[in-house]
């Protein structure tokens, strides 16, 4: 029993440690790069609104929500376009 929770244990840090890099990445991300709204992502992915969320779920678009809108992160809209196969 105690080596299961010691198990447990050591993936709940392995997560917590992968959402603190994460989080770092991105705020790192947020002050050298620029913020597109939802209308002009939607116009250069040519895709809607649903497939954008699915893309931010998926992680290969990175948002953040500012009084109720929604932008992406341009990198990561030009990543998407960049890449063969991914739309």
């Amino acid at each position: 029993m105690i080596a299961i929770l010691k198990r447990i244990l050591l993936l709940l840090e392995t997560y917590f440690e992968e959402q603190r890099v994460e989080q770092r990445l991105m705020k790192e991300a947020s002050t050298r790069d620029n913020w597109l709204d939802c209308h002009t992502a939607k116009m250069m992915l040519r895709k809607g609104d649903r497939t954008l969320f699915n893309y931010v779920q998926a992680g290969k678009l990175i948002s953040k929500k500012v009084g109720g809108a929604n932008f992406y992160l341009e990198s990561s809209v030009l990543d998407i376009l960049n890449r063969p196969n991914s739309l």
